[in-house]
């Protein structure tokens, strides 16, 4: 949970903004309060991607697919405004963790709490199958560890069956009737119509190949399940399930179900919900687990209840970056007028002397000055003068198993270029924020193993991805990933610009 910034909204609809909760490439999510007090989390779209009307048509396809979700296995829809300037989408607070960051933080998830995490997610998935949806981007991002059980999260990628489609129409034909979502796996860019989007480590074959329906969402689920258990990414396309004598058997079965390249023999939602719940229901809690969230591991838990306090008593809103300058001082009084020149002698010529005509020039100046000095304000003060731009502090860290062959960054207009770099690796610039936001850009290439590169604004993740996707991307590998430092992260492709640094 982080303070609100000068950046931020502080009201959007009926809802009062508090606090954020989390930013990504196309929307900022905020802790709100409702007129009556009820704990609200708000979607707000950037403002560079409202401007967008295939953005707009697949917000309004996450809404009508959150509500469809329900309450129960996803959060609760309390209000939208897929139309305002810009979308938001205002639903149920939960305090939680995310799978990742709970793995991230505490490691792998003990096997009674994955069981219980399947089943959970096996029913939820359920659920929105037999109402026409498919998530397509079931991912440990997207499934919240809530109190009561998980919930998941993020439909902007779900596809909404076509209500025309013949009622013979197999996975494969059903999946060309659907309406993709916001994301593409691969690139994390704008998906466009057409096109599957979804997370690139966890997406089934056919999701791969653009052609996915509900089976897909199943092999996520398994791939997903398997980042659980080990804290490690799935292997290429799930084909293979963890084991050991810490995984229940039925678990096990299960990861290896899910993972079936074809989709015509993975088992459905609704059978895995049967064949979990007799299994979670046999299995012991995990040890030292508190009431009321018994099926958690204590640490877990205890995160948890501390994301619960937190929402009680946000962070107050940050101060600017750079503070109003103080009112300066008072003009000094004008000088007297100086006396006027004594009258000519006599006999002298009506001419004035030259020095008479400077004295009375002065006196003009002077006066001139005093009339200007009133009507202009003082530049610290003018509402209509520029600006000092505010700044951020941009952060590339990248780490991996093995040294890059080779990595560009460009920042801000500087390019610097280097070769046979050791990981971990990491640089911070302060950059131009705002409107003038500063762009950058990443371009790197491995000859082997794996990395992960994370971009941060103002210590906000805005970027977090792992490459390559699997052995079989081949080698030598690159990454070319490209933003502008502001909170939106908006996405500006183009050519690598700058100059050698």
């Amino acid at each position: 949970m982080e303070a609100l910034d000068g950046t931020d909204p502080r009201r959007v609809g009926g809802y009062r903004l508090l606090a954020r909760l989390g930013s990504g490439g196309s929307a900022v999510v905020y802790l709100g309060r409702s007129r009556g007090g009820l704990a609200v989390a708000v979607k707000v779209a950037h403002a560079a991607r409202a401007s967008d009307a295939d953005f707009r048509e697949r917000f309004r396809a996450e809404v009508s697919a959150t509500r469809a979700a329900g309450g129960t296995y996803g959060p609760a829809v309390l209000d939208a405004a897929p139309d305002a300037e810009p979308p938001w989408l205002a639903t149920e607070f939960l305090p939680s963790l995310s799978l990742r960051e709970a793995v991230e933080r505490f490691g792998p998830l003990p096997g009674g709490t994955v069981l219980r995490l399947a089943a959970g997610l096996a029913e939820g998935l359920d659920q929105l199958h037999r109402r026409g949806i498919a998530h397509l981007d079931v991912n440990p991002a997207n499934v919240l560890l809530t109190a009561t059980g998980p919930r998941l999260v993020d439909f902007g990628s779900a596809a909404v069956a076509d209500p025309g489609a013949g009622r013979g129409a197999g996975p494969a034909a059903r999946a060309r009737q659907v309406r993709p979502g916001a994301r593409s796996g691969r690139g994390g860019a704008a998906a466009p119509v057409g096109t599957h989007a979804g997370t690139w480590d966890y997406m089934s074959p056919e999701q791969v190949a653009g052609d996915a329906w509900t089976p897909s969402d199943i092999h996520s689920l398994g791939a997903t399940l398997h980042h659980a258990l080990t804290a490690q990414p799935p292997p290429p396309f799930g084909t293979a399930a963890p084991g050991g004598p810490e995984t229940p058997r039925a678990l096990r079965d299960v990861l290896a179900a899910c993972s079936r390249p074809d989709p015509e023999v993975r088992p459905t939602a609704a059978e895995l919900t049967v064949r979990l719940a007799a299994a979670w229901e046999a299995a012991p809690a995990p040890p030292f687990s508190p009431p009321g969230a018994e099926w958690l591991p204590r640490a877990v838990a205890a995160a948890i209840e501390a994301e619960a306090v937190a929402a009680a008593d946000p962070p107050p809103p940050r101060p600017p970056v750079h503070p109003v300058p103080p009112a300066p001082a008072p003009a000094p009084a004008p000088a007297p007028a100086p006396p006027p020149p004594p009258p000519p002698r006599a006999g002298a010529g009506v001419r004035p002397g030259r020095r008479a005509l400077l004295v009375a020039a002065a006196s003009a100046l002077a006066a001139s000055a005093a009339v200007l000095a009133r009507r202009l304000p003082h530049p610290w003060t003018d509402p209509s003068g520029p600006a000092e731009p505010p700044y951020v502090e941009l952060e590339f860290v990248i780490t991996g198993d093995a040294p890059l062959a080779s990595l560009a960054y460009a920042v801000d207009g500087r390019f610097t270029r280097l070769e046979d770099v050791p990981l971990p690796w990491r640089r911070t610039f302060r950059v131009r924020g705002g409107a003038r936001a500063a762009e950058w850009r990443l371009r790197l290439r491995l000859d082997s193993g794996r990395i992960r590169y994370r971009v941060l604004v103002d210590g906000v993740r805005t970027r977090d991805e792992s490459h390559p996707p699997g052995p079989a991307s081949g080698y030598p590998y690159d990454v070319d990933k490209n933003g502008l430092a502001t909170e939106e992260d908006a996405v500006r492709p183009g050519p690598l610009a700058g100059r050698a640094g």
